[in-house]
């Protein structure tokens, strides 16, 4: 999983950081973090045939090969390869590429430290990587180009030397910490106490890149302060900029993925000059810096990624099964557990799509955050299914959460349904009861629970959906009552049964119901509808199909609401059957519903008279209406 090899990334990028700032000789550093690099990408990716590393040479014009490696030998390259070539291949934002070579892929990793190209990473792989992991290789470029520039750093006069001591430092110290905040304090502390600088202060932009989050300054004295208001930061985009009249400079802070702020380094109580070597070393300070704070938030977002639900933000199952394990223990009796189970979600998805049934779980989600008390522990256990674990959590409290979620759901009212969710709880009391068994008992609680819901809450569906439609299209209700008004006078007209004509006045208010997952706009649109418009609105008969299927109180005319729009000629939908081939009780509201829409008109239709309308359905008899039924309702109605 990419999740996965970012934190493998993380760890071998932390690795190279301390080969690179503390091997001795640097006549090997290169085979030694070449093996090392080839070694570790063969166990996280498997198939990296060959490794090679180069470094820009003296002249910035070419960059030299250091090392080339493969699974039985490493030893120092010889090639050469000029700048403008890989400028061609690269650009400003680009930093790797995959080129397919036969059966292998050639993977180059441009080594970058802000805006200067310091090498290039080259590696031969079997088989074609994915993007994420191309993504994820990105960060290995931002340990390697800070080591590098560290061992070019170390080539230069002694000065030169003695500042690479305090990157070296500074890079010994940042990475076995864990929190910014001490990023932040250790960093201040080194580069003031080596560098002589008054003040540091730090300005960090939030993981949006948005907003300042952190402002923080700390003196030589280690005196930390955050600052109530932002200065204006200048523009950066050109590397560091000396303060108008103090002596300091505002440096910016990048890693290799992103500007992650900006930091102040002056001198306005000492005014002590700031050397050209210190302003030269800054730069590669504060992207390490910069990095080691990305590489603190990527980490700590992995982690919290391996523990939530993406889709919820509660903790996930694997999470709180580590959480069953950890409150396995007397300290936390009584310990209770509530199960609970969606109700509705599988008729929503069907009906309304998966986002809408995404968006009943994330809002079933926020209510039990809500009722829930902070020591309760609230997962997503499977698709429809939630778990809360509430340590010293007796019967009686356990109840009571129950029932207020159950008092949310029904007090919720901006969702197109009723929120329903069943559950099912239980309390352990001694430990001779083991987690696995009070899962058990409350998923059994939960599934009585869950039959005694289910009719209540078929009713309260169909209801909502009823007034949803009655609420987005405009002639619903008149038309609706007319229509079980014609099913009521004419029904026996057609020789049917008393349970028939029950099932017609049923279907006479029902038929429509799968307009509920249409749009308001089209219902409602007073023009022509597109073909794209005209083949979604005619969507409505499955839905409304599906709809009745849902509840056994409407199974038994779900048939008759998917075939109400066919025609007797065959041209009608969905699925275009003709004649007696479509169900009878759909044939008859086909020409009651026609009648009453002529009769009366609509938004997009004007009314006709009542001898316009008869005419009308005797023209469309034999090719929209079943012949006999046109006869039989024109003879009613005209007598």
């Amino acid at each position: 999983m990419i999740k996965d090899l970012k934190e493998e990334i993380l760890l071998i990028s932390m690795e190279i950081c301390n080969i690179l700032s503390n091997h001795k000789d640097y006549t090997l550093v290169y085979e030694h973090v070449g093996e090392y690099i080839l070694n570790e990408l063969n166990k996280s990716l498997g198939d990296i045939s060959f490794l090679s590393i180069y470094i820009m040479d003296d002249s910035g014009k070419f960059l030299k090969e250091e090392v080339v490696c493969s699974k039985n030998s490493t030893t120092q390259g010889n090639n050469l390869l000029p700048i403008y070539q890989v400028s061609q291949e690269f650009n400003d934002t680009l930093n790797i590429l995959q080129i397919e070579n036969g059966d292998e892929y050639y993977i180059k990793l441009l080594l970058r430290n802000a805006d200067h190209l310091i090498g290039l990473l080259q590696i031969i792989s079997k088989k074609q990587l994915t993007t994420g992991t191309l993504d994820v290789l990105n960060y290995l470029g931002t340990s390697i180009s800070i080591g590098i520039l560290q061992i070019i750093l170390s080539n230069k006069n002694i000065e030169s030397k003695k500042l690479l001591n305090v990157t070296i430092d500074v890079s010994r110290n940042l990475q076995p910490l864990v929190s910014i905040d001490e990023i932040i304090s250790t960093f201040a502390h080194l580069v003031t106490k080596h560098l002589n600088f008054d003040r540091i202060t730090l300005f960090l932009y939030d993981e949006f890149d948005k907003n300042i989050s952190i402002k923080r300054c700390i003196d030589f004295n280690g005196n930390t302060f955050d600052l109530e208001t932002i200065p204006k930061i200048p523009n950066l985009n050109k590397g560091p900029k000396s303060l108008d009249y103090l002596v300091g400079y505002w440096v910016p802070l990048i890693s290799n993925t992103r500007v992650v702020g900006a930091a102040l380094f002056d001198n306005i109580y000492s005014s002590y000059p700031i050397s050209d070597l210190i302003l030269e070393i800054l730069s590669p300070l504060c992207n390490q810096f910069a990095s080691t704070v990305e590489n603190i938030r990527l980490f700590k977002n992995l982690q919290y990624s391996a523990q939530r639900d993406t889709l919820t933000d509660l903790y996930n199952r694997r999470f709180f099964e580590e959480q069953m394990i950890n409150l396995d223990k007397e300290d936390f009796l009584p310990l209770s557990l509530i199960i609970g189970d969606v109700n509705g979600l599988k008729i929503t998805n069907d009906i309304f799509g998966h986002y809408e049934g995404d968006k009943l779980l994330v809002q079933i989600s926020k209510i039990l955050k809500t009722v829930c008390p902070s020591k309760g522990i609230i997962a997503r256990w499977g698709g429809d299914e939630f778990i809360i674990l509430l340590p010293n959590t007796d019967k009686k409290q356990v109840k009571k959460i129950c029932n207020d979620v159950y008092s949310a759901c029904l007090s919720y009212e901006n969702y197109k349904f009723q929120l329903s969710i069943s559950t099912g709880y239980s309390t352990r009391i001694t430990l001779d009861k083991t987690i696995p068994q009070i899962i058990k008992t409350a998923e059994n609680q939960m599934y009585r629970n869950k039959l005694l819901d289910r009719d209540k809450f078929r009713s309260s569906f169909i209801d909502s959906l009823k007034k949803t439609l009655e609420k987005n299209c405009k002639e619903t209700v008149q038309h609706l009552d007319r229509m079980h008004h014609l099913a009521e006078s004419f029904g026996y007209h057609f020789n049917l049964t008393d349970n028939e004509i029950c099932d017609l006045k049923l279907l006479a208010l029902l038929h429509d119901i799968g307009k509920v997952a249409i749009s308001k706009d089209i219902l409602n649109k007073s023009g022509k509808l597109t073909t794209e418009e005209w083949e979604l609105l005619k969507t409505h008969c499955e839905i409304g199909c599906r709809i009745a299927q849902s509840s056994t109180d409407l199974a038994h005319i779900a048939n008759y609401i998917l075939n109400h729009h066919e025609r007797w000629d065959g041209t009608g939908y969905p699925t275009g059957k003709k004649g007696l081939d479509i169900p009878k009780l759909s044939r008859i509201i086909a020409v009651l519903d026609a009648y009453d829409v002529m009769l009366h008109g609509n938004h997009y239709k004007s009314a006709l008279s009542f001898e316009e309308t008869i005419g009308e359905l005797q023209r469309e008899s034999r090719k929209q209406f079943d012949p006999h039924i046109v006869d039989v309702f024109c003879n009613a109605i005209l007598t």
